[in-house]
Formats: C-alpha cells, sequence, structure tokens
C-alpha cells in the first residue's frame, strides 16, 4: 500500500508519482496516431557489369548450399550405417548430428531464399 494511490495519488503530490510526466494530450479528432510512415526505398541496380556478376555469385553461393543439405543427410546416413557396422557408437552419434543438422540447414536454406528476395525487393508488406 505504499504506492498506492491513497500515499502518492491525489492526496500528496497531485495526479502522479514524484518526477512523472504528464500524459500526452490526445490527438485532435479526425487524425490517427501512429508512427511516421518511412519512405518507400526504390533499388538501383549496380553500374556496368557488377550486378550480373553480384547475381552469378549469388546464384553459385545458393545452388552450393543447396546441394550441400542432401550430402550432409547421405554422409550422416552412411556414418551412421558404419558406427553401427564396426560398433562404433561414437560414430553413430556423429552420423545423427549430421543428419539433424541437414534437416535444419534444408529448413534454413528454404525460407533463406524467400526472406533474401523480400530483404532484396523491399517488398515487406
Amino acid at each position: 500500500m505504499w504506492f498506492s494511490a491513497g500515499r502518492f495519488g491525489a492526496g500528496w503530490f497531485g495526479a502522479g508519482l514524484p518526477g512523472q510526466q504528464p500524459p500526452p494530450a490526445p490527438p485532435p479528432a479526425g487524425q490517427e496516431q501512429g508512427l511516421p510512415q518511412l519512405p518507400t526505398v526504390v533499388p538501383r541496380p549496380l553500374p556496368g557489369r557488377f550486378g550480373d556478376t553480384a547475381d552469378y555469385l549469388g546464384g553459385v553461393i545458393m545452388s552450393l548450399a543447396g546441394w550441400s543439405v542432401p550430402v550432409l543427410f547421405f554422409l550422416g546416413v552412411l556414418t551412421i550405417g558404419a558406427g553401427r557396422l564396426w560398433g562404433n557408437r561414437i560414430a553413430a552419434t556423429i552420423g545423427a548430428g549430421m543428419v539433424g543438422t541437414s534437416v535444419l540447414a534444408g529448413v534454413l536454406w528454404a525460407s533463406g531464399q524467400n526472406l533474401l528476395k523480400t530483404i532484396a525487393t523491399g517488398d515487406f508488406g
């Protein structure tokens, strides 16, 4: 009850706690309240052939990342099999980690393409 309305409220210090700012005035009728809108940014292509080179390198990197996911998955399955065949539990555990990592990498790769396209085009709506 120390900080209740009876102790520091309208009784001793006016309408609120000491040092508290008064509430803002309500906006005039017909105006919306909210944050100002940011201007729309229109992307410009890079000068010369740098844009084509950047697109090519981005495509190569995304292709390598896409092909590494199934390769990692099947290498993990082979590592699990080899670990079970020779009775090596550590190899089987490492293979299970490779399979789990490949599944997570596949999800990130699939969602990352859409995220990169959204960021590149600026179409957030």
